[in-house]
């Protein structure tokens, strides 16, 4: 082994350093008055450059021969396990709502998780948003692998929302007072404020009902004195005073003949056939008013004759203390006619005159009916009893025809 000392001037520290380069050692040492380095060459001993004299070529510095570089000697490898945790363990949610769980995932964040629901009925999840369907519980579970975390969840039904009640401020009545005739009826408007008010009911009371009475707002005058009509709607009302007179008397002009267009009619079980009833004089104040004598066979309405079975009916109109009765036979089925004849054949009429036909079908018992016609509407008409009206002076034909086609006609000369 050679040594080669160097020299260096005016060190004032003193240093000691120690380094393996290679097969070489170098130490230096300085002093205040003149400091020296040594570098040393050692022998290796055949050890692999960078190694501890004596180890194993290859080896780690201090390892054991065979040992894996940086092990503990006699190690074991550590495995960590995957755990899941969410932010709720339970939840109550309403019908239709949503909650948003979230789960955390150690000790990687990354890894996909595996949302799932019990009851999808109740609940459902999506990338842990919980969805309420209907009231019942559900369990909602966050999977990584065989890691997982659960949430229950109660689903309650939706609540419906109570509109914002808004109270009434004012009622007014369109009438402060009315005067009404015994027997009269007037409806009250009632105006509720303000316009989008919670409680538009309105409710409707009357002071005296032996004087008059309200239903809906509808007053009916029921004898002579005074009443106080209210309208209350929340804690507002509004009042009408009501003034019932006494009713005037009423001129009656009694009836004093009831005739038909007809005495006796022949109906298919199931048609129908109309009589018309006209009472004298034109200006009673008697009303017609229509009966049967057996509904089962025959029904009658405003003069409307309906067949309901095969027999006879007697239908009667009166008006007043007068009547006049036709007989209804109901047939099983149709008889044709095979003629028809009219009680005149030419007429005479003055402008605004009136004359009624008479038409009469062979068989008597044919339940054909009657169409009536004016070949001229302009001259006279005609309704469909064979009522014939002059309009202005000229002629016309009056045409009756049966519903088996049979006619027969009459002339009218209309003069001024």
């Amino acid at each position: 082994m050679k040594m080669k000392f160097l020299s260096k001037r005016n060190v004032a520290i003193l240093l000691s350093a120690t380094m393996v380069l290679g097969s070489f050692t170098v130490a230096a040492a300085a002093n205040t008055e003149g400091g020296r380095a040594a570098l040393t060459r050692e022998a290796t001993g055949g050890s692999t450059p960078g190694s501890t004299p004596g180890s194993t070529p290859g080896s780690t510095p201090g390892s054991t021969p065979g040992s894996t570089p940086g092990s503990t000697p006699g190690s074991t490898p550590v495995v960590v396990e995957t755990k899941v945790s969410l932010n709720m363990k339970e939840i109550s949610l309403e019908e239709g709502k949503t909650a948003t769980l979230v789960a955390t995932v150690t000790p990687n964040e990354n890894q996909a998780v595996q949302w799932l629901t019990s009851d999808s009925k109740v609940a459902t999840v999506s990338n842990g948003t919980v969805t309420a369907v209907k009231a019942g519980t559900a369990t909602v579970t966050a999977k990584v692998g065989t890691a997982e975390a659960t949430c229950k969840v109660t689903v309650t039904p939706k609540q419906e929302q109570k509109p914002t009640e808004i109270a009434v401020t004012g009622i007014t009545l369109d009438a402060a007072s009315i005067t009404l005739d015994k027997g009269k009826t007037r409806t009250l408007t009632a105006t509720v404020a303000p316009a989008n008010t919670t409680n538009k009911t309105v409710t409707w009371t009357t002071s005296d009902a032996k004087v008059a009475t309200v239903s809906n707002g509808t007053v009916t005058a029921v004898d002579k004195g005074t009443a106080t009509i209210t309208a209350k709607a929340g804690d507002k009302t509004a009042a009408c005073t009501v003034t019932v007179n006494a009713p005037q008397t009423e001129n009656k002009v009694p009836a004093k003949k009831v005739t038909l267009s007809s005495k006796k009619v022949y109906v298919v079980k199931g048609k129908s056939v109309t009589v018309q009833a006209t009472v004298t004089p034109s200006n009673t104040t008697d009303k017609v008013t229509w009966s049967t004598s057996n509904k089962k066979i025959a029904t009658v309405k405003n003069g409307k004759i309906t067949a309901k079975k095969k027999g006879t009916a007697t239908i009667t109109a009166k008006a007043g203390s007068k009547k006049a009765t036709v007989k209804v036979t109901v047939a099983s089925k149709a008889t044709k006619s095979t003629k028809v004849t009219l009680n005149k054949k030419k007429a005479t009429l003055k402008v605004k005159k009136t004359l009624t036909l008479k038409a009469t079908m062979k068989p008597a018992k044919s339940t054909d009916t009657l169409k009536w016609s004016s070949s001229n509407k302009k001259v006279a008409k005609v309704d469909k009893f064979g009522k014939v009206t002059a309009v202005k002076k000229g002629t016309a034909t009056i045409t009756v025809k049966t519903s088996s086609g049979k006619k027969a006609t009459c002339k009218i000369t209309v003069k001024k």
